[in-house]
């Protein structure tokens, strides 16, 4: 699906955008379900950076990716699976990270392990759209990120790499040790994703407090890295089904951050002030860009970002009353 550039104020959200690309290689249901909520998690947070760049690349960029989520969403709209979308994504996440997880524990580990263990973290990232991540999965992706990065220096440095988490004793730790559903059949090894480098400082970040019993630990850093793949990933097929016993059912909307943006408030300084009224008939061009900011305007909106809205209201008003 070709969007615009990515604008360089963007590279947070590339590893999102790039998960998403990958996965509209696949045909299953759930791929495409989960490739939606990639986007619409980069979307949000594209707004949210949009407080601090708001240049015409930037608008452009989220115009077309909006674009994009609206096609994919009509394309979508007779699939169970787009309603369930926190649980879509929960378990193909899960699915993931037992991949690697499973391959770590078997003593098995290379640089591939580390990738897919990064792409799990990503798709745990992507949950944050349906309001505070669940404690098990904060852990889970906690450890994934910091269990990359080990791999990733220890095949730098030449050390052997230590099967699991910091502190545990191999014979005591279970494949199903942090309460992840059986890894489902199929192949094994993640070395055929070809993923970006994983970025990250030199020195591997603190280990996350990640032993038998399980313990929480808070959400580690983003990885950057665009781009998509050149061999299209092979993603795990689905464990059945059901969510897991933890989690909620999902609210009738995602609950969303609060706005950033770079608008003083609704003041004084925030009045509108309108334009002289266009005395003749508005022209085609006119009415076509009144429409693409008004699309915008609602997109905003819809993920709660208000002043954003607001300013693309205020816009489309002042196209269609030009002289």
């Amino acid at each position: 699906m070709a969007l615009p550039p990515v604008p360089a104020s963007f590279k947070p959200i590339k590893p999102y955008l790039t998960r998403a690309e990958e996965l509209d290689g696949q045909t299953r249901e759930d791929t495409k379900v989960v490739a939606y909520y990639c986007r619409q998690f980069a979307m949000q947070e594209g707004l949210r950076l949009r407080g601090s760049d708001n240049s015409k690349e930037v608008t452009d960029f989220l115009m077309g990716l909006m674009t994009a989520l609206e096609t994919e969403k009509e394309a979508l709209k007779d699939s169970p699976l787009l309603n369930q979308g926190k649980e879509t994504v929960t378990q193909f996440g899960l699915d993931v990270f037992q991949r690697a997880d499973d391959e770590d524990r078997a003593e098995l580990a290379d640089k591939g392990t580390a990738k897919v263990f990064y792409v799990a973290a990503n798709f745990f990232d992507t949950l944050k759209q349906f309001g505070d991540l669940e404690p098990d999965i904060e852990v889970k992706k906690t450890y994934a990120k910091w269990k990359a990065t080990e791999i990733l220096k220890c095949i730098r440095e030449g050390r052997p790499i230590v099967p699991g988490g910091p502190g545990e004793e191999p014979a005591a730790a279970p494949a199903d040790d942090f309460g992840i559903p059986s890894a489902p059949s199929g192949p094994a090894g993640g070395s055929d994703i070809n993923l970006p480098s994983i970025g990250g400082p030199t020195d591997t970040p603190p280990a996350p407090a990640f032993g038998a019993g399980g313990g929480g630990g808070g959400g580690g850093g983003g990885g950057g890295g665009g781009g998509g793949p050149a061999v299209p990933p092979s993603y795990p097929s689905p464990s059945q089904p059901t969510a897991p016993p933890s989690y909620q059912p999902e609210p009738a909307a995602p609950r969303y951050p609060a706005a950033a943006s770079s608008s003083a408030g609704f003041g004084a300084s925030h009045q509108y002030v309108p334009p002289a009224p266009n005395t003749g008939p508005a022209s085609q061009e006119q009415i076509a860009d009144a429409i693409e900011l008004a699309k915008f305007a609602i997109r905003a909106l819809e993920h709660k970002q208000v002043p954003v809205g607001i300013e693309k209201l205020q816009q489309a008003l002042a196209t269609i009353q030009r002289s």
